[in-house]
């Protein structure tokens, strides 16, 4: 499959944090060989300030899965969920990539209108039913990034390119570091490592 670069594409991702950054190295390399493509991202409420005003990115769908999974009203929760449906199939996406694998990530991208929908054999939960194209992984233990690297293979990215992550980051963040190493007699000319022992931390 090879794009003409001028497709609308949606990166299905809403979690977790981790595995959002994991894909941004997909986005760095479509966005790249094809600067012209449309590229939207569904991503998870709490996530969204990671990709906010992304350069790469036209425009975010935000999956609240935090208010939905706690909420006991069903009807309103699918009364929701389907207007981020329908949003979704207003923008008339030419491609859908899954890379939640996951059966409600599978089912929005079916929803989706969508008539190329991509995601990873091993996809979880059935998912991988709803997928147009599906890329097998043969080894089980290859790292994510890897594994969505093949989707961009598909697309007609050439493999071996080098591994970019893309973030963006907000005046506020740099102020909040240099600071932070500041009050802890460091320099941001320094060479600093820095360990983070708990995935829900700042960091």
């Amino acid at each position: 499959m090879k794009l003409n670069g001028s497709e609308r594409i949606l990166i299905i991702k809403p979690s977790s944090l981790g595995d959002i950054i994991h894909a941004l190295p997909l986005l760095h390399e479509l966005k790249t060989k094809f600067p012209s493509l449309k590229v939207s991202w569904l991503i998870n409420k709490e996530y969204a300030p990671l990709l906010e005003n992304h350069p790469l990115i036209e425009s975010l769908y935000l999956f609240d899965r935090h208010k939905w999974g706690k909420t006991r009203n069903v009807i309103t929760t699918c009364r929701e969920y389907w207007q981020l449906v329908k949003k979704i199939r207003a923008a008339q996406f030419d491609i859908i990539i899954d890379l939640q694998g996951l059966l409600r990530s599978g089912v929005t991208s079916y929803l989706s209108g969508s008539v190329i929908r991509i995601g990873l054999s091993d996809a979880r939960e059935g998912s991988s039913f709803f997928y147009t194209e599906r890329i097998r992984v043969h080894d089980k233990k290859r790292h994510a990034v890897d594994r969505y690297k093949m989707i961009g293979s598909l697309l007609g990215i050439p493999s071996g390119q080098p591994v970019k992550f893309p973030l963006k980051f907000l005046e506020e963040d740099v102020n909040m570091i240099t600071d932070f190493l500041s009050k802890n007699s460091l320099s941001t000319s320094e060479l600093v490592i820095a360990v983070n022992p708990n995935a829900r931390w700042a960091s």
